[in-house]
């Protein structure tokens, strides 16, 4: 649906929605062009890792591959690239938006207690002159900041998982 809104040349309206729902041959035809345009995305995005201690850290350059208000999003980006990797070991996954840190985390980083969700609560009772908001769930969260602020918030995050338990 992210995808039909950001990229229909049809208009937006419910019964155009409910249409490519209906159609199985047209919604498959649009799954694949919206998954084609992730991947492409995905594929694109300069990706730097930091091996810490106890967990794996992949840092993503949002803003070289997303537009603001196109398809497919920050999130959407950051978890394609996060499936992808096999870390084998903990792996919390950091795209870096202007204005936004995605995190993504997988089961062996939740299991020695790294919480996506704990570190955007703990990012904004340190760092609460600069980040906005910030939340979400163990495995996937994210953190505004104000403009200018995500690379600090960036090595905030990093500095919190290098204490991690």
């Amino acid at each position: 649906l992210d995808y039909l809104a950001a990229h229909s040349g049809y208009g937006n309206n419910l019964r155009f929605y409910r249409n490519v729902l209906s159609k199985k041959e047209l919604f498959d035809s649009m799954w694949l062009a919206a998954d084609d345009k992730i991947n492409e995305a995905a594929e694109r995005v300069p990706v730097k890792e930091k091996k810490l201690e106890k967990v794996d850290v992949f840092i993503l350059d949002l803003e070289k591959v997303v537009e603001k208000g196109e398809f497919p999003g920050r999130s959407k980006v950051t978890t394609r690239v996060f499936e992808k990797l096999d870390a084998g070991r903990p792996l919390v996954v950091l795209g870096i938006g202007e204005r936004t840190v995605i995190l993504r985390v997988n089961q062996a980083a939740v299991d020695i207690g790294i919480s996506a969700n704990a570190i955007a609560k703990r990012m904004l009772e340190t760092m609460p002159d600069f980040v906005e908001s910030g939340g979400g769930h163990a495995k996937a969260g994210a953190i505004r900041v104000k403009e200018g602020f995500a690379e600090s918030l960036k090595e905030g995050v990093i500095r919190l998982l290098e204490e991690a338990p």
